[in-house]
């Protein structure tokens, strides 16, 4: 299936969606006859999304903006056509239609559902910090212009809180995080959001230093009674991450209890060499012995493969695509590959090793040692160099900030670039590893180095401390014979590829 074609379901569904109900605006139609009109124009416009016309669906929701601009259904139809615009990739058209339900319905509760969906555009792909910024200003006429006290229960003003949370986080603004998160939890009634918001006032409790109280609001989360299956997933998540790096060090047990071996089912994978997790748990593995892919769940079922040649290391973006390098290019499995332009040179990059996405679009690109680290703008422009390769590198990672880490295998150092203050860049981690080979930073910040030459991981805190390691024989005898790369999972686990022993399991 093609990216566009990929987009038809979503589309389709963002233009039936349910309506709200709605009171005729004060004055409208005559006898309720033009109320009717409206309401069947909107009922047309569903009936046809549902069957698969999304071109006639969005000329019904035209029509009735034409027709009958002050009824209760005009302003819900520009905000339908405005979902199915950026659900079918427009993003440019989308945001004009906010501005156009924005200008034309101000006070109606679908234009506070516009600006937020405009802040999501904005925060989703920004091109700089100034584009994050702008998404706030937009999230922060939500609240301002549809305050509490004339619209008691908006959905939209929560959600654009913790849409704020989030990106205030991204930003490392801490406090004005939780800020936000603090004003749904204190000020909003109960809503599904009320649950986002506990878990990312508590996160962000940890990041600040207070893991106690941290856990306590990761805890509140599971207590809201509306709590969605995925949100109640990612409180457990949390707990569960917290647990692993924060209480068992602070009570004196080992950091690494048990491991095992994870049976992959529906394959015999010959070498695995690469692996990589996202916030879910879905695993990627790189079989070079058979020259695939893998999609895996956490418990080792095969979702899906792909034939592949020359396979790197995987990864996954921001927006929950899978990534592989290969020694020429970056694969999207299933889609298409990116190739990138030496610098200086008139040939294609070879010797990639590892390739991210940063916040901004750019692409990372970890080439051979001669080369180093390099970023790739989205547009046009030339390739910026972030770390030469008199250190070799030889693994990248990212963290919840978005911020690059670099592994350096001559120098035996992490270094930290933030792309959010122009590049800055700090060693963060400095070890006697024997062959550092691989990097992964979990969602605390915690940063494992796999030390391929004895065999070993090593995991430091945010200040760059030592406070475990574990191999070449792991708890309940597993022992690492290749070790070749590792993925640290959003719940505190580590996944090792060993291209000898398969895919191990370290908790």
């Amino acid at each position: 299936m093609t990216a566009r074609h990929s987009l038809l379901p979503l589309a389709l569904a963002a233009l039936v969606a349910v309506a709200p109900a709605v009171a005729p605006t004060p004055g409208f139609g005559q006898g309720g006859t033009d109320q009717s009109r409206a309401a069947a124009l909107l009922a047309a416009a569903e009936r046809r999304g549902r069957e698969g016309d999304p071109g006639g669906a969005l000329a019904d929701y035209e029509q009735l903006i034409q027709q009958f601009p002050d009824s209760p259904q005009a302003p819900e139809a520009l905000l339908r056509i405005a979902r199915g615009q950026l659900a079918a990739g427009d993003r440019a058209a989308s945001l004009a239609t906010v501005e156009r339900l924005v200008k034309a319905y101000a006070g109606a509760p679908q234009a506070a559902a516009g600006l937020l969906l405009e802040g999501r555009i904005r925060s989703e792909r920004p091109t700089g910090v100034g584009d994050l910024e702008a998404a706030r200003k937009t999230l922060e006429k939500v609240w301002l212009l549809f305050p509490r006290v004339d619209y008691p229960a908006l959905p939209a003003r929560s959600a654009a809180r913790v849409l704020d949370g989030r990106i205030a986080r991204r930003l490392h603004r801490g406090d004005e995080a939780m800020s936000s998160f603090l004003e749904v939890l204190e000020m909003e009634p109960g809503s599904p959001w009320s649950a986002r918001a506990q878990i990312g006032f508590g996160t962000a409790l940890v990041e600040a230093g207070d893991w106690q109280a941290g856990a306590e609001s990761l805890q509140d989360a599971l207590a809201f009674p509306d709590i969605t299956a995925e949100v109640r997933a990612l409180a457990r998540r949390r707990l569960a991450l917290l647990e692993r790096r924060l209480i068992r060090p602070a009570v004196g047990t080992k950091l690494w209890q048990r491991a095992g071996r994870l049976t992959i089912s529906g394959a015999e994978p010959r070498r695995l060499t690469g692996v990589a997790l996202d916030e879910a748990g879905r695993l990627l593995a790189v079989d070079s012995g058979a020259d695939q892919l893998l999609l895996l769940s956490d418990r080792g079922t095969v979702d899906q493969r792909w034939t592949v040649r020359d396979g790197e290391k995987p990864s996954w973006d921001r927006d929950g695509n899978a990534q592989l390098a290969t020694d020429d290019a970056a694969l999207l499995p299933g889609e298409t590959s990116k190739q990138f332009r030496a610098p200086g040179r008139e040939r294609a990059l070879d010797g990639i090793r590892a390739v991210e996405r940063g916040p901004f679009g750019e692409w990372i690109v970890l080439a051979s040692r001669s080369t180093g680290v390099l970023a790739y703008p989205a547009g046009r422009g030339a390739a910026r160099t972030l770390i030469g390769g008199d250190g070799d590198p030889v693994d990248l990672a990212t963290d919840a900030f978005q911020r690059l880490y670099v592994l350096e295998k001559r120098s035996r150092r992490v270094v930290r670039i933030d792309p959010h203050a122009d590049h800055a860049r700090e060693t963060v981690v400095t070890g006697g590893w024997r062959q550092a080979a691989a990097l992964s930073v979990d969602p605390f910040g915690f940063v494992h180095v796999l030390d391929a030459g004895a065999g070993r991981v090593h995991t430091y805190d945010e200040n760059g401390q030592e406070i475990g390691a574990v191999g070449p024989v792991l708890p309940g005898g597993v022992e690492l014979r290749k070790a070749e790369d590792l993925a640290a999972a959003s719940d505190g686990r580590l996944f090792i590829a060993d291209a000898r022993t398969g895919l191990v399991v370290v908790e």
